[in-house]
C-alpha cells in the first residue's frame, strides 16, 4: 500500500471519530501513532520510536517531547502533539523549538493530528526555523506533498533529499513573497539594467510595479493584453475612471490590489465586492484568501475570516490615511460627499 493510501486510511479514522477526539491522547491514538507507522516505523520498538523522549540539553529528564523517531540510537525527528480541537500557535512552536534546540534532532513536527507542520534548521544550524518548510493537512491531502514526505519513511529515509526539498520549498515561498511585494534591493537590481542615471525614490516605486507586471507576464503570458493605440477623435467616449488602489495586510506582509469601479449614466458607482488581485478579477474575500495563502499555503478560511471589507484598505484623500473599506461609508452609497471625494482622487 502506498504512503498516500496509508494516510487516506488515517483520514477516514479522523473523519469517523472527529467528534470523539477531545484530548491529546485521543489525537495520538487516532492520528499520530498511525502516522508514524505509515512511515514504516514500529511504535512498539523502542529502538525506533520513543515516547516521552528526554529533551533536556543535559539529560536531566525534566523536559520531554511526545515522540522521537530514532536511527542508530539517535533522534532524527521530534514530534510534539496537541489535541485535535486545538489550533496550533506560537506557544506550541516555542515548546517544540526548545526541545529541538536542546538536542540533535534534524527535523521537528508539530501536530494536532489534523495539520502536521514540518520544521528544520535552514536559517541557522541547530536552531529550529520559525516557519515550517512543509505543512500536510490530513483533511486535504496533497499528493505532491505526500511524495516529499516519503523522504522521511524508514525504508527510504534520505536526509539530503528531505533537506533539498525543504530548501526548495523555502526558496519558493521567498520568491512568492518577493514577487508579491518586491524589495527595494530586487527592484534596484533590475532597474539598473534599464535605467540610466541616479535612481530616485519615485523611480524605485515605478520600477517596482514594472517588476510585478513582468512577473505576472511570466506566470500568465496568456493573460497579457496589448492595448491598441487609440486615435483622438471628437466623438470618442471619455476614458472610464481608473480602478481604486487598495492594500491588505497579513503577518507583516503588504498586498496591493485594485477595487473595480465603472461609469454609469447617472453618475459614478462601485461594484464594491469585486477586486483585481494578482492579475485576476475575483471577490474581496477570495482575493484576501489568495493573499494570505501566498504567505501561509496551509491557511483555511472560515465563514467569518477573512472579511474582505476589513482585510482590504483604501486611502482616503481627505486625510491621506488608509482605512478599512467597511469604514468608508461611500462604498454602501450612504455618504455621497465622501464617495465623490474618494472616487475623484
Amino acid at each position: 500500500m502506498s504512503l498516500f493510501d496509508e494516510l487516506s486510511k488515517i483520514l477516514e479514522q479522523i473523519q469517523s471519530q472527529r467528534h470523539l477526539i477531545t484530548s491529546e491522547q485521543d489525537t495520538i491514538l487516532v492520528s499520530v501513532q498511525p502516522f508514524i507507522r505509515a512511515l514504516g516505523y514500529d511504535t512498539q520498538n523502542l529502538a525506533e520510536v520513543k515516547s516521552e523522549y528526554s529533551a533536556d540539553a543535559k539529560s536531566y529528564g525534566g523536559e520531554r517531547v511526545d515522540y522521537a523517531i530514532l536511527r542508530d540510537g539517535l533522534p532524527i525527528v521530534f514530534i510534539e502533539a496537541k489535541s485535535a480541537d486545538v489550533k496550533l500557535n506560537e506557544t506550541h512552536w516555542k515548546q517544540l523549538h526548545n526541545y529541538y534546540n536542546a538536542r540533535d534532532a534534524r527535523f521537528g513536527i508539530l501536530t494536532n493530528g489534523i495539520e502536521y507542520h514540518f520544521y528544520a534548521d535552514l536559517n541557522k544550524s541547530n536552531i529550529m526555523d520559525k516557519q515550517p518548510f512543509m505543512t500536510i493537512n490530513m483533511l486535504d491531502l496533497d499528493k505532491r506533498l505526500v511524495e516529499e514526505l516519503e523522504g522521511f519513511a524508514k525504508s527510504s529515509f534520505d536526509l539530503e533529499r528531505v533537506l533539498f526539498g525543504a530548501q526548495r520549498r523555502r526558496i519558493t515561498r521567498l520568491l512568492k513573497q518577493e514577487m508579491s511585494q518586491p524589495s527595494d534591493a530586487l527592484v534596484r537590481r533590475f532597474a539598473k539594467q534599464v535605467h540610466s542615471g541616479r535612481l530616485t525614490e519615485a523611480d524605485v516605486q515605478r520600477y517596482r510595479q514594472l517588476v510585478k507586471d513582468a512577473w505576472r507576464e511570466i506566470q500568465h503570458p496568456e493573460k497579457v493584453i496589448v492595448k491598441p493605440i487609440i486615435k483622438i477623435r471628437d466623438d470618442i467616449e471619455p476614458e472610464p475612471p481608473k480602478d481604486i488602489p487598495v492594500f491588505g495586510y497579513y503577518e507583516g506582509h503588504r498586498f496591493e490590489a485594485a477595487l473595480l469601479r465603472k461609469s454609469i449614466k447617472d453618475g459614478l458607482t462601485i461594484t464594491a465586492n469585486q477586486i483585481r488581485y494578482d492579475g485576476s478579477t475575483t471577490w474581496l474575500k477570495n482575493a484576501a484568501v489568495l493573499a494570505i495563502r501566498s504567505v501561509d499555503p496551509s491557511f483555511k478560511p472560515t465563514k467569518t475570516y477573512p472579511n474582505g471589507f476589513q482585510f482590504w484598505h483604501v486611502v482616503d484623500p481627505a486625510d491621506g490615511k488608509e482605512h478599512m473599506i467597511r469604514y468608508i461609508s461611500g462604498w454602501d452609497m450612504t455618504d455621497e460627499a465622501l464617495r465623490e471625494r474618494v472616487l475623484s482622487s
